[in-house]
């Protein structure tokens, strides 16, 4: 009788966790700060606004920065950004870590961020990515293009790159999937769980032709090295996965050894 109620409250204890973790698990995963339609934004360099309209009534609101004022010929960074804030956050990355580097960037914000609205699903994160890369393609050739994806931005990266071609991807403290990561949290749970956004970046990687390079925080806490050690497995023999010594899931970009592989890779 014993084991019959200890199966009995195994069984309700799944389902119930299935109902967290597929119900609740966008806000669990995103961080969205929302701003009216006539926000201004104010950055130190060149930019423009662009709005895109997407599958599932997306309207995706966009910013295109160039270094000099003009298309780079260099190439330009598609960047998925982190799941904190919206474009008046991130688009101060480029500011402090690529204008010097020469190239230009497109950042998107995701459905429910900034300025960004449309149904929320993780197809529909895709067909919004797919439709980002559409506009960089109508002002650089697929050499001309880095996809570059940021904690949460893997999960959108990681697919897009599975679909086209361009000349490398980039992610930086990525998981190997949601279900990796959440288990990384908690190993003693069984792996029966069902996740609405379930990002499977170990899976999209296979698919990669191009150089991949994977940068992770031996010290980071939100994604853990154990949650995107799996990518490893799905890495071809001349791609990179690179762990920076005592980096935490924010501060990559003030290690030395981060800047001179960006640098590189970027070049």
């Amino acid at each position: 009788m014993t084991i019959i109620w200890i199966i009995i409250g195994l069984a309700v204890a799944l389902v119930f966790g299935n109902i967290l973790t597929y119900t609740f698990q966008y806000h669990i995963l995103f961080r969205p700060r929302k701003m009216s339609d006539d926000h201004p934004f104010h950055f130190q360099v060149h930019f423009e606004e662009i709005n895109l309209i997407t599958p599932g009534n997306g309207k995706i609101n966009c910013l295109w920065f160039k270094a000099n004022n003009e298309k780079s010929k260099k190439g330009v960074i598609l960047y998925f950004h982190g799941n904190v804030g919206n474009l008046l956050r991130w688009g101060h990355i480029y500011d402090q870590e690529f204008h010097k580097l020469g190239l230009d960037l497109i950042m998107m914000d995701y459905r429910g961020y900034g300025k960004s609205k449309g149904r929320i699903n993780e197809k529909f994160f895709f067909k919004d990515a797919e439709a980002v890369f559409m506009f960089a393609k109508q002002h650089y050739s697929s050499q001309e293009i880095i996809i570059y994806g940021r904690s949460i931005g893997s999960g959108l990266a990681s697919y897009l790159a599975s679909e086209v071609y361009a000349r490398k991807l980039i992610l930086e403290t990525p998981f190997s999937s949601i279900s990796d990561l959440f288990h990384s949290y908690y190993p003693f749970l069984p792996k029966l769980f069902v996740f609405r956004f379930p990002f499977k970046n170990k899976e999209y990687l296979k698919s990669v032709p191009y150089p991949i390079i994977v940068i992770v925080g031996a010290n980071d806490k939100i994604t853990p090295v154990r949650s995107s050690r799996e990518l490893k497995k799905s890495l071809k023999k001349d791609d990179k996965y690179v762990i920076i010594k005592d980096g935490k899931h924010n501060n990559l970009s003030s290690f030395s050894e981060f800047y001179e592989l960006i640098k590189k890779e970027l070049s």
